[in-house]
C-alpha cells in the first residue's frame, strides 16, 4: 500500500491547475519525500516561475513533499520546490514542525498563483522557488535559486519603517514577540530555531528591515560555482529582500 501511495503521489503534478489545494492526509509519513520535476511540472513552470536566463536550471530543482498541520488542526500535504542542495533540510525541518504542532495555513508552489508574489502573500501561501530579481537591484532573489522559503507570509509580513507588505499583515506587526497567534516566526518560534540550526538565515533578524516570513540558505563557496553564487553586494542587498514601496512578482 505504501509503494502504491508513493507512486500515485509521484505521478501527480504539483504545479498543475490544482496546485493550491492542500488535501488532508491520514498518513503524513508517506508525504515526506523529495522528487525530481516531472515533464508536466517543467511545462507548467516554464514561462510562469522559470524562464531562460534564470540562475538555476530546472534540473537542479526538486519537489519537496511535506505534511503540515493546518490552522484547523488537520494534517495536510503540500509541495515546496527547492534547489536539490537544500531539499533534505526542508524534509527534516518540516517533519519537526509537524511534530511540534506548528500551524501553517497552506503550502503550495508559486505556480499556484501564477508566480504573483502579492497574491501568494495575500492568500497566506507558504512557497519557495520563484525566479525573480531583486526589485531595483542587479542580483537575483534567493527564491530564484530555490534557496528561500516564505512561511505564512500574511501572518509574517515584510516591514520596513511604516511600510508593511501585504497591507493586511499590519495586524501581525505589533507586539509580535508576545503574541500567541499560531504560525508566527519569532525568535522563540520552533520554525526559526530549526531552520537556523540547519544553517538558514531568518529575515526577522535583519537590521534595516524585517522580512518575518523569509528564511534562506546561501550556498557555500565550495558548493557553488561563480555563476550560481551571489556576489557580496547582491547578498547584502538580500537584507532588503522586499522593496520598500511595493512587492510584486519581480521582487525578491
Amino acid at each position: 500500500m505504501l509503494a502504491l501511495a508513493l507512486a500515485s503521489l509521484l505521478a501527480a503534478t504539483p504545479h498543475g491547475a490544482a496546485a493550491a489545494a492542500s488535501p488532508p492526509t491520514t498518513d503524513p509519513g508517506v508525504l515526506f519525500f523529495v522528487a525530481p520535476l516531472s515533464d508536466a511540472d517543467v511545462a507548467a513552470m516554464t514561462g510562469v516561475v522559470w524562464r531562460a536566463g534564470c540562475p538555476v536550471p530546472l534540473s537542479s530543482l526538486r519537489n519537496v513533499h511535506v505534511a503540515y498541520r493546518g490552522v484547523d488542526g488537520v494534517v495536510r500535504s503540500g509541495v515546496l520546490t527547492l534547489h536539490e542542495a537544500v531539499a533534505e533540510d526542508a524534509v527534516v525541518v518540516f517533519k519537526a514542525l509537524l511534530q511540534a504542532g506548528f500551524a501553517i495555513e497552506q503550502i503550495a508552489p508559486a505556480t499556484a498563483r501564477g508566480g504573483d508574489d502579492a497574491e501568494l502573500m495575500a492568500a497566506n501561501i507558504t512557497s519557495a522557488f520563484n525566479c525573480r530579481p531583486v526589485t531595483g537591484g542587479k542580483g537575483w532573489s534567493p527564491h530564484a535559486y530555490g534557496r528561500a522559503i516564505d512561511i505564512n507570509p500574511l501572518w509574517n509580513p515584510y516591514q520596513k519603517g511604516a511600510v508593511v507588505i501585504p497591507a493586511a499583515g499590519r495586524a501581525f506587526v505589533v507586539d509580535r514577540d508576545d503574541s500567541d497567534h499560531v504560525g508566527l516566526l519569532t525568535p522563540r518560534s520552533p520554525a526559526v530555531t530549526l531552520f537556523e540550526r540547519h544553517g538558514w538565515t531568518w529575515g526577522g533578524r535583519w537590521r534595516s528591515l524585517k522580512d518575518w516570513q523569509h528564511v534562506e540558505k546561501k550556498p557555500t563557496a565550495a558548493s557553488s560555482s561563480p555563476a550560481h553564487r551571489r556576489a557580496p553586494a547582491a547578498a547584502a542587498a538580500a537584507a532588503d529582500d522586499k522593496p520598500a514601496d511595493q512587492k510584486s512578482s519581480t521582487s525578491p
